[in-house]
C-alpha cells in the first residue's frame, strides 16, 4: 500500500464537509439515545430499591368519617373533584391503602350526590377512579423529584458530550 491519496469518484456528489456533518449528527442522536436509555435505568434501579410503603395503620376509635374531616379540612377547590383528588392523595401520602383511601371518599360529598343521581354503582366507581388518579399523580410527582434530585446533584453542560 502506498500514502497516495485515492482520487474520488468523478461522477458521484461526494462531499467531504456533508459527511462529516452527517457524521456528527448521528454522534450527536446517539448521545442523546444513551442519555435518555440512562434516565431511564436510574428511574428503574430508583423504583427497584426504593423502601417498601409502610402503610398506616388507622388508630382505634377511628372512623373513615374522620379521616375525611381530617384530610378535607382546608381544601379549598371551585370542584368537587378536585377536592376529592387532593383527599386522596393527602391519605396515599399519609400511607393509607387504596381500599382505605376508597372507604374515606364514601365521606365526601360529591360521593353522596353522584349515589343520589346515579346509584351506588357509579358512586363507587368515584371513589375507585379518584384513587387510581391520585395514585398516577403521585407516581409523576415523584418521578419529577427524581429527574430534578438527579440534575441538582449532577448538573451537566449542555455543551458537554455524554461519556459512557
Amino acid at each position: 500500500m502506498s500514502n497516495e491519496s485515492v482520487p474520488l469518484p468523478q461522477n458521484q456528489d461526494f462531499q467531504i464537509g456533508n459527511t462529516q456533518a452527517l457524521i456528527e449528527k448521528a454522534q450527536a442522536a446517539q448521545e442523546i439515545v444513551k442519555e435518555t436509555v440512562s434516565i431511564g435505568f436510574r428511574i428503574h434501579q430508583h423504583h427497584q430499591h426504593k423502601p417498601p410503603q409502610v402503610l398506616a395503620e388507622i388508630a382505634p376509635g377511628t372512623t373513615h368519617k374522620d379521616l375525611w374531616d381530617k384530610y378535607s379540612q382546608g381544601v379549598q377547590s371551585q370542584r368537587p373533584v378536585q377536592r376529592s383528588l387532593a383527599v386522596a392523595r393527602t391519605a396515599l401520602n399519609q400511607g393509607m391503602s387504596p381500599e382505605q383511601v376508597q372507604k374515606i371518599l364514601t365521606y365526601d360529598p360529591q360521593y353522596a350526590k353522584i349515589q343520589l343521581q346515579q346509584g351506588a354503582g357509579s358512586a363507587k366507581t368515584y371513589t375507585e377512579v379518584m384513587t387510581r388518579s391520585a395514585q398516577k399523580r403521585e407516581q409523576v410527582v415523584n418521578t419529577n423529584q427524581l429527574q430534578e434530585s438527579q440534575q441538582y446533584q449532577n448538573p451537566r453542560n449542555p455543551s458537554q458530550k455524554i461519556k459512557m
